[in-house]
């Protein structure tokens, strides 16, 4: 048993954030490519895809930043915080982005 909390992560960290990032990538371009309008369940694809891939892209490549940014981190150094943190920043970023610009969900523009 080791002394330091943060070495008591899954040794798996990196395959669930790799299945993570595929989840959603593969979750937004079916979403994209749907022929119909997939209702709240494609909305809330939507919103949380981006978020789920940049936290999944920067588990791989720490996958302590994953944990960091959930209940499980509280033990965790503040730079892996900042790190989750600001990919959630960006995935939320890229969300808006989306929804303004690719699907226009915004008010109707005359």
């Amino acid at each position: 048993m080791s002394s330091d909390p943060s070495d008591d992560l899954p040794p798996h960290g990196r395959l669930v954030a790799a299945g993570m990032a595929v989840a959603s990538a593969v979750g937004l371009a079916v979403n994209h490519f749907a022929v119909q309008a997939q209702g709240i369940g494609g909305l809330f694809i939507l919103c949380l895809g981006p978020l789920a891939f940049f936290l999944g892209i920067g588990g791989v490549v720490e996958p302590k930043v994953v944990w960091a940014v959930g209940k499980y981190g509280k033990d965790l150094p503040a730079v892996y915080k900042i790190v989750g943190g600001t990919l959630a920043a960006v995935g939320v970023a890229v969300t808006i982005l989306l929804l303004v610009f690719v699907y226009r969900l915004g008010p109707p523009g005359g």
